[in-house]
């Protein structure tokens, strides 16, 4: 099941532009469908801002792919969100211990 949300917004200054934030699930491989089709909105929509929220991690691995670096989006903003593992954790092999420690704290982020 993918976790993919995105929420548009008008500005209240009086402008035109817009912002789209996206908020990605940071694991298998849902962050970069939704990045793909981020691309193409913003290349379509160049006076609105895209915020695109990832892991740290997940973002490095999608913002140095061939999409970001064959075109020259600058209405898409990269933020980092916590992937929740504690500083100094040591992961205890169990399966998708990496999604529960993220799902517990991505309310918090």
């Amino acid at each position: 099941m993918a976790m993919i949300t995105a929420a548009a917004a008008a500005p209240t200054d009086g402008s035109s532009a817009s912002h789209v934030a996206l908020f990605a699930f940071p694991f298998g491989t849902h962050a970069t469908p939704l990045f793909q089709i981020t691309c193409y909105l913003a290349a379509s929509a160049p006076t609105t801002l895209f915020s695109f929220f990832n892991t740290a991690q997940s973002n490095r691995s999608i913002f140095s792919g061939p999409r970001e670096r064959e075109t020259n989006i600058t209405n898409i903003r990269r933020c980092d969100v916590w992937d929740g593992v504690p500083e100094g954790y040591v992961f205890k092999g169990k399966p998708l211990e990496d999604i529960e420690l993220f799902m517990t704290s991505a309310p918090e982020t």
